[in-house]
């Protein structure tokens, strides 16, 4: 289950609007979230106090200042509402949160599920029969499973001990013949889909 992430505390002023704004356009008309609490027009008129307050605060008096950061904290706060109405009338479904333009984090204790491993290569090692493999790291991967063939089609094996890290010394090759490799990233929910092939020549 994905989790939306508002991502504007940390944003100055008027790129807090900026989203604001963005992520009403995006929700106007929505078929997901047909009845966001609050309103988008209440987003509306509190991102257009906003505005104003900035406005008047630039070389403003203190009295104007305060008054933005009050707007500011309200406005924050409203936002923060609208974020739980997200994640319920989502789903959690991260398709839906991200077409509003937001970002999403994996709720606490649910791993990821596993997508093709990338980047798979392999090289010769220093000795004979010896080949080293190696490919990008995949967020949420428990360990990998590492693959053998001799040509590329059937025949494949399983490697003893599967690797935590994105890299495997494979021992016990013939020198001077080619044997071909694929690699899964996997964790609690299963395997992912397999790398593309590789081909190494071992000394």
């Amino acid at each position: 289950m994905a989790v939306p992430v508002l991502g504007m505390s940390n944003l100055n002023v008027g790129k807090r609007i900026l989203a604001t704004r963005a992520l009403v356009i995006k929700m106007t008309g929505s078929t997901v979230y047909t009845a966001p609490a609050p309103t988008l027009a209440a987003i509306t008129t509190s991102v257009n106090l906003l505005e104003a307050d900035k406005l008047a605060a630039k070389n403003g008096t203190p009295a104007q200042t305060t008054a933005l950061k009050t707007q500011n904290k309200a406005h924050l706060s409203l936002m923060n509402t609208l974020l739980l109405y997200i994640a319920v009338a989502s789903g959690g479904d991260q398709q839906k949160i991200e077409d509003i333009g937001l970002k999403v984090k994996r709720a606490p204790g649910i791993p990821p599920t596993m997508t093709q491993v990338l980047g798979l290569s392999g090289t010769p090692g220093v000795f004979a029969g010896v080949s080293l493999l190696k490919w990008k790291r995949m967020v949420g991967a428990k360990y990998y499973l590492v693959q053998k063939s001799p040509d590329g089609l059937t025949g494949w094996l399983d490697m003893d001990e599967p690797p935590t890290k994105a890299k495997m010394t494979v021992s016990g090759l013939v020198s001077e013949t080619a044997s071909f490799f694929r690699v899964a990233a996997g964790n609690g929910l299963g395997l992912g889909a397999f790398s593309t092939i590789v081909r190494v020549m071992s000394f």
